[in-house]
């Protein structure tokens, strides 16, 4: 093997810049990447960012707004409801059974609440086995029973049952006995005022006995002649007045 000779720094040096303009050479041979320039927008300055942010705030107000109306409406629902006696997690229940998924969810949720109960040694962990019984609602009387809520939601009679099924004469007929109690009106008093009102009515009871009871103490006096009491008390006063 030949022995290798130690290169003095200038030589060193001089490969380097071999090397170096070798490089470049290549370099310049390559193709150059092309660059796109993007001009500003004629006109862009500080009045035109202005004018567009003072153009997107001046409709901000309007739609603040319109969130607090909708805001202060959905209380008001919740307020209202809560004097016919519901609250408001009913109708977030309501929302989550609503189709046909939210009612399967629904379903293994009460399931899995009955299972622990069992679990823990609950009264009410023994209707689990009542609840996971495949009793399925007779499709005829399901589509009455949704043809009934569609009515009583004011939804015009839509369905997608066939005429000429008997799902779709069930829907319809529950339609119409939900429209019939819709046209009948209804008003659900609060459960204390309920409770005034069903205690002013056995006060009146009372006293509507109390006079029958006192009227037949009168109907029959001794002249045997029925009278009502204030004639009674009329022959009475009559009587004192004539002189002995």
């Amino acid at each position: 093997m030949a022995k290798r000779t130690k290169k003095s720094q200038s030589e060193q040096a001089a490969e380097i810049k071999a090397a170096a303009d070798k490089a470049e050479a290549r370099s310049t041979k390559a193709p150059k990447a092309q660059t796109v320039k993007v001009a500003a927008p004629k006109g862009s300055n500080d009045d035109q960012d202005r004018a567009l942010f003072l153009h997107h705030l001046k409709d901000l107000p309007k739609l603040i707004k319109a969130k607090d109306d909708a805001v202060n409406a959905v209380r008001g629902f919740y307020k209202k409801a809560k004097a016919d006696g519901f609250v408001k997690d009913d109708f977030d229940e309501a929302r989550k059974m609503q189709g046909a998924e939210g009612e399967k969810v629904k379903k293994t949720a009460i399931s899995r609440s009955l299972r622990i109960a069992r679990w823990l040694g609950l009264d009410l962990g023994a209707q689990l086995d009542m609840f996971e019984q495949d009793e399925r609602v007779p499709a005829a009387d399901r589509a009455y029973e949704e043809g009934k809520t569609q009515a009583m939601q004011g939804v015009t009679l839509r369905t997608d049952y066939a005429q000429e099924t008997e799902q779709y004469r069930e829907f319809a007929r529950g339609w119409h006995d939900g429209q019939a109690i819709l046209s009948q009106g209804f008003k659900k008093l609060h459960p204390e005022v309920a409770a005034d009102e069903k205690s002013k009515v056995i006060k009146k009871a009372a006293i509507d006995s109390q006079k029958d009871a006192d009227a037949k103490a009168f109907d029959a006096p001794a002249s045997g002649v029925a009278m009502t009491r204030a004639e009674y008390a009329a022959q009475q006063q009559a009587a004192a007045q004539k002189p002995n």
